[in-house]
């Protein structure tokens, strides 16, 4: 079946859901008093609006929908939203997130990730980092916005942006919340969770504070083993997250609020979760222990001005990252010399080939990587729509300035490497490898990058009708980015240090136009343009990868790699219907992706850059269905089909056209219902379940590499409790079948290990509000 009929076959399929629920409209009992459901409001579009009257596919989860179904994690959220996936490498802050097949793990992310106003992406380049993960802890709501955001999100938003609401401080009531939470992982340990918020008015009406704590820690349940499957050490990929978050509102006049606010995580990691491939279910015979932890701050500054017209809003922002973490590069270094020394001849003392001894020392990789970016918006937000003024518009203008510093360092050892260099062969390394091994250091890679980024923005709507809206919006951005790196050590291969320098501009786009066909249903169709900044690539000794480079038709890596962009083109249906006990969402879009950044692999000598080597193109629909039956019993079903593809071959890389562009599954569903019934006065009780199933993907465009096809699976959860005025008790269970499955097999320097989902977890927890 081509692409075309498909797509023609994905539009009838959204028309005839808009036009069968607009026959439900006709069909209702208005006279019903079922309960129905709430108004969602959402601030993705930095103002105030119902989810109804965004002209584009977004997703929101409350703060309670968060704490109900157990959201904690990215690859939780990606389970929950329609269209968003994730690729983990087995351990908090290892993970990216893909929005509608827009995938990629170099770069800067293709999904922007904001804490309230502060943005926390990062790149992702050298050292396979992952993007911050905050603990979602005293949210709103969490709204992902799927579709190019670089009108008003600027140049990491190309696939979409997930945008952390926290809740605000409060000027005139007392009040905050506790929890507790603790639980057992099949094949694991015991969990636990202590969290406790409280809001305090310092000065009724004009001075607030808001402080929340919360310590988390969640046991392991893979093995270490030797590779004869002895254990060695239990449940090795623990973490423990530690959270800190406060926020001061201050209104001195109506007009004038200020927020300053800090946000603090540090996460600690035991190991990583990838099992070996070889071994037994939830074990791992790996050399090196995989530890680290990552630390992050985010202090702000928001100041607002209200006019009788429009709001003044500034928000100064900083964000740290502090990451040091140990990979195992033993394949990636001691059994690549061992091979080497095999190679040239040479013999040990007695007199047999030996290089599988040195092979066999483990490879320690000490990685740090530090971010520091400060940013500074200035807005200016028109007043809401007024029917009643004689222009009909509103709008929204500002200014965009941000600094990001990136330091990077690699120091990659070779345990007891001298020592046993003396011993097998008799003789120093610099007589084994021409060259002296200080340290049992093999190589060491530092980097610094700087990226500055200068931009104007601004978007407006104008209303034909009340219920005809256009909105036409544009951005337009200036970036430079620097770069610097040197490298020592033998596998340096003589590279001299090197500064790049790239420079950047771009405009993005954006058009929208909605119809109000009745008060509760809309229909919309867009148009935007995504971007992604270029930027530099590390260090590649040409000399020690000549024959990878040549495989390529080079004979040096490129020093920079440019920016990638892409159009979205969507139409889509939003409404309410049975008298505001069902909603819909719909959405169809197609995105024309040009000049992906790609990582390209040279596999013999272990290093690899970043290039703009390929197109693509991913459509498909999107759908949100959410019902109140009756007054007890709710349900819901959301859900995506995903068609992401290459558009050419790309030689080289083994890539043909219409090849699945890696990290987006071709679908996923997610069915849910709750039921609650009084009990007594002040008191109901739920039980709610849901399935969560993910389609197949692909996580290597490489037919070859055991990441190639990944499989399809699901997972179901359910909860059981009782509110009692303000309490609430509930027993819950995540993976309740205990499925196993490795549903990913990412490579770790070179290495594929096995992610899995997480074991059986059962539970009990306690909460307050007050």
């Amino acid at each position: 079946m081509s692409a075309v009929h498909k797509l023609k076959e994905s539009l009838l399929l959204c028309c005839a859901a808009v036009v069968l629920t607009g026959g439900a409209v006709a069909a209702e009992n208005a006279g019903g008093t079922t309960t129905i459901l709430e108004t969602v409001t959402v601030t993705g579009q930095k103002r105030t609006e119902t989810l109804q009257e965004v002209a584009q596919s977004v997703s929101v989860l409350g703060g309670m929908q968060l704490e109900n179904q157990h959201i904690a994690t990215y690859a939780d959220l990606a389970s929950a939203i329609p269209n968003l996936s994730f690729t983990s490498l087995g351990a908090p802050g290892l993970s990216n997130l893909e929005i509608r097949g827009i995938s990629s793990d170099v770069g800067t992310s293709t999904v922007a990730i904001y804490l309230d106003d502060t943005p926390i992406t990062i790149r992702n380049q050298a050292f396979y980092s992952g993007q911050s993960e905050p603990q979602l802890f005293d949210l709103a709501q969490v709204e992902v916005l799927r579709g190019p955001q670089g009108t008003l999100y600027g140049a990491s938003a190309m696939g979409g942006t997930i945008h952390f609401v926290s809740n605000p401080v409060d000027l005139y009531s007392y009040g905050g919340s506790a929890s507790a939470d603790v639980s057992g992982t099949e094949h694991g340990g015991a969990n636990f969770s202590a969290k406790g918020v409280v809001n305090v008015p310092l000065i009724d009406g004009q001075l607030g504070l808001r402080i929340g704590v919360a310590i988390t820690h969640n046991s392991g349940y893979v093995d270490h083993v030797d590779s004869s499957g002895h254990t060695l050490r239990n449940d090795i990929n623990s973490d423990e997250e530690k959270v800190v978050k406060a926020s001061i509102l201050w209104k001195p006049t109506e007009r004038i609020s200020i927020t300053p606010s800090i946000f603090y995580q540090r996460t600690a990691i035991g190991d990583t979760g990838l099992i070996s491939l070889n071994q037994a279910p939830y074990k791992t015979d790996k050399l090196v222990k995989e530890s680290g932890a990552d630390t992050l701050a985010i202090p702000s500054l928001k100041a607002e001005y209200h006019f009788d017209w429009a709001d003044l809003v500034s928000v100064t922002s900083y964000a740290y990252r502090h990451f040091p973490r140990v990979t195992d590069g033993t394949y990636f270094n001691s059994e690549y010399i061992g091979g080497y020394v095999d190679n040239m001849g040479v013999k040990g003392l007695d007199g047999k080939l030996d290089g599988a001894q040195l092979g066999a020392l483990p490879g320690p990789v000490y990685n740090a990587i530090t971010t520091r970016q400060f940013t500074q918006e200035v807005r200016l937000v028109s007043q809401p729509h007024d029917p009643s003024a004689a222009l009909p518009v509103t709008w929204i203008a500002g200014l965009y300035y941000s600094e990001g510093n990136k330091y990077g360092k690699s120091s990659q050892y070779i345990t007891d490497f001298n020592t046993t260099v003396a011993k097998v062969y008799g003789m120093t390394s610099k007589d084994l490898l021409g060259d002296d091994i200080p340290n049992d250091l093999f190589y060491q890679f530092d980097n610094q990058t700087k990226d500055y980024e200068y931009a104007a923005f601004g978007e407006g709507s104008y209303y034909f009708t009340p219920g005809l809206k256009f909105t036409a919006g544009l951005r337009y951005l200036y970036a430079r980015s620097t770069g610097y790196g040197t490298s020592s050590g033998f596998f340096a291969g003589g590279s001299k240090p090197a500064l790049k320098v790239a420079n950047f501009h771009a405009l993005t786009p954006k058009f929208s136009l909605s119809y109000d066909v009745q008060s509760n249903l809309t229909v919309y169709a867009s148009a935007g343009k995504g971007y992604r900044l270029g930027g530099n690539n590390p260090n590649v000794p040409s000399g020690f990868c000549a024959k990878d480079l040549a495989s390529y038709g080079l004979s040096a890596a490129p020093k920079t790699y440019d920016p990638d962009e892409l159009w979205n083109y969507e139409v889509g249906s939003k409404g309410t219907f049975l008298g505001g006990r069902l909603s819909l969402n719909t959405a169809l879009y197609d995105i024309e992706w040009k000049h992906m950044q790609i990582d390209v692999p040279l596999n013999t000598c272990g290093f690899d850059f970043t290039g703009n080597i390929a197109n693509a193109r991913s459509y498909g629909v999107e759908l949100e269905a959410m019902a109140q039956i009756s007054d007890a019993l709710s349900a819901g079903i959301s859900g995506n089909y995903t068609h992401a593809t290459f558009t050419e071959d790309v030689a080289g890389l083994g890539v043909k056209n219409g090849d699945q562009v890696p990290g987006a599954p071709r679908w996923s569903l997610n069915l849910w219902a709750e039921y609650r019934r009084k009990i007594f006065e002040g008191s109901e009780s739920f039980l709610r379940a849901s399935w969560q199933a993910t389609g197949e993907s692909h996580g290597t465009f490489n037919a070859k590499n055991a990441d190639f096809k990944r499989p399809v699976y699901s997972t179901i959860s359910a909860r059981l409790g009782t509110d009692i005025g303000n309490w609430e008790v509930a027993l819950y269970g995540q993976n309740l079948l205990d499925t196993y499955k490795i549903v990913q097999r990412p490579s770790n320097n070179y290495v594929p290990g096995g992610y899995t989902m997480r074991p059986r977890t059962l539970g009990i927890s306690a909460s307050v509000n007050y």
